[in-house]
């Protein structure tokens, strides 16, 4: 006996539907911060815009913030904020270090004493 497909045999697999193509979720992330009292506030990983600033006001006015202003937001990339004596100095970039060195270039070029204070990414997640 044999174990060979007669001819009239029709695969499964070719009656099958495709897999969906994968889906992407965007990932927010902001800062805010509080000049005055040097606090900042951070939110990763929002599903909006919006949201990602709304919960980084709410992280600086949890650490003590009454002056929180939003310092920057991005969707689906890294975020650095390096400060000096007149202010934060906020840029994106696709990596950490990216990120970081156009922060730091940024403040170099405009003000003085800079230094990184907050560096994260939140890039798109995979839904299927």
């Amino acid at each position: 006996m044999s174990c060979v497909p007669g001819p009239n045999f029709v695969s499964m697999a070719a009656q099958l539907p495709a897999p969906p193509e994968p889906a992407w979720v965007p990932q927010w992330q902001a800062v805010a911060g509080d000049l005055t009292k040097q606090l900042l506030g951070v939110a990763k990983d929002a599903v909006t815009e919006e949201e990602a600033k709304t919960d980084a006001m709410l992280d600086c006015k949890r650490g003590g913030g009454t002056a929180c202003q939003v310092f920057g937001s991005v969707a689906n990339a890294c975020l650095a904020v390096a400060v000096g004596v007149n202010g934060p100095h906020v840029n994106s970039g696709s990596t950490p270090a990216a990120a970081n060195a156009l922060s730091t270039s940024d403040c170099n070029a405009n003000d003085t004493n800079c230094k990184v204070i907050y560096s994260a990414c939140s890039l798109s997640r995979r839904v299927h």
